[in-house]
């Protein structure tokens, strides 16, 4: 297999004939703006990739993962902190064809790991997952990103976002009866 290196952040494309690192924003764009990936005339499956982040100090996380030919992808994802803080970690995985049109529905997964233990040791975990690619797009794989970024969970509840809604809605209705 032919690897070629280009720059990294936060993404990396596996693509079927060479493997190229490229820039991604965190999310906002999940494919490069040029046509760096070359197109293949066949999918050789399976199709594996793995990419390994520090995504904080002294935080990491790792994702293995292998496309079938029946489309689906399996996954793991480690994911932990030798630091005195453990973090919220997401893993993104889109999976694209030639003209960078993802063919899957990518969720992103959310791991959350302590901080170190009290005797100094790393915390950590891993997780097995799968998605599946929908059948009549499986021939159109050409690339896979595989992302990492903190996630930190959010401290807003469901409730808070009610009340909101709630606060909202009197206060719209205040503005169209004239209150």
């Amino acid at each position: 297999m032919k690897m070629r290196l280009v720059t990294t952040i936060l993404g990396l494309i596996f693509s079927t004939s060479e493997v190229l690192l490229t820039t991604l924003p965190a999310y906002s764009q999940i494919l490069p703006q040029n046509n760096s990936v070359k197109l293949l005339a066949q999918t050789n499956f399976p199709i594996k990739g793995s990419r390994e982040d520090t995504v904080l100090s002294n935080r990491y996380m790792k994702t293995d993962i292998t496309i079938s030919n029946s489309g689906r992808i399996d996954g793991v994802t480690k994911t932990w902190s030798c630091n005195s803080s453990g973090f919220t970690g997401g893993v993104y995985i889109a999976v694209t064809d030639a003209s960078g049109n993802i063919l899957n529905e990518p969720t992103q997964r959310r791991y959350g790991v302590n901080g170190k233990t009290w005797r100094g040791k790393c915390s950590s975990r891993t997780d097995a997952w799968y998605e599946q690619i929908p059948e009549n797009k499986i021939n159109s794989v050409h690339s896979v990103v595989i992302s990492h970024a903190h996630t930190p969970k959010s401290k807003i509840t469901k409730e808070d976002v009610m009340e909101l809604i709630r606060i909202g809605a009197e206060v719209y209705k205040g503005s169209q009866t004239g209150q």
